[in-house]
C-alpha cells in the first residue's frame, strides 16, 4: 500500500514539473568562447517548429518540413481569439522556414498573449495551411530580454 501511494506521489510531482515547464522545450548551450546560446522550441499540430534563439539577440523562426512560396514576405498570425495580426517574414535559405523580421515584437505577442499561436504560411505550390504552437510559459530568461 505505501509503495503504490509512494508511486501515485512520484508520478505526480513529475506530471506537475512537466507542467511548469510549460509548452517549451528550452535549452542552453556555451560555446568555446564561453559565450551562450538560448533555444525554446515549440513543436506544432502540423510537423512544424517555432524556434527561439538568442545569442546576443535573438532570432525567431518557423521550421517546415516543406518547401515554402518564393513570394511569401509575410504570415498571418492569431493568438488564442484574438484578432488577426500580420508580421513580415524572411524565407530560409534551405526554402524550408520562416524568419521573423521583427523577432522582439513577435515575442512581445507571445508574452502578452500566451496560450496558442496559430500561423498561416503558404507551401510551395499549395494552399494557404496553418500550424498551431503552443505557446505559453515562455522562459523567464527569454523574457528578459524583451524591452
Amino acid at each position: 500500500m505505501k509503495s503504490t501511494i509512494a508511486a501515485i506521489a512520484i508520478t505526480l510531482a513529475l506530471a506537475g514539473s512537466a507542467f511548469a515547464q510549460g509548452a517549451w522545450d528550452y535549452s542552453v548551450k556555451t560555446a568555446i568562447d564561453g559565450k551562450l546560446t538560448e533555444t525554446a522550441i515549440s513543436e506544432s499540430n502540423d510537423s512544424a517548429t517555432l524556434v527561439i534563439r538568442c545569442k546576443t539577440s535573438c532570432e525567431v523562426y518557423i521550421s517546415l518540413e516543406r518547401a515554402i512560396a518564393a513570394d511569401q514576405s509575410s504570415v498571418r498570425v492569431k493568438f488564442n481569439n484574438s484578432p488577426l495580426r500580420t508580421f513580415s517574414v524572411n524565407r530560409g535559405e534551405g526554402s524550408d522556414s520562416l524568419f521573423f523580421r521583427a523577432p522582439i515584437s513577435l515575442l512581445k505577442a507571445i508574452r502578452d498573449n500566451g496560450g496558442y499561436m496559430t500561423v498561416e504560411y503558404s507551401p510551395y505550390e499549395k494552399v494557404p495551411t496553418t500550424a498551431t504552437f503552443a505557446v505559453w510559459n515562455l522562459p523567464p530568461t527569454i523574457l528578459k530580454r524583451i524591452k
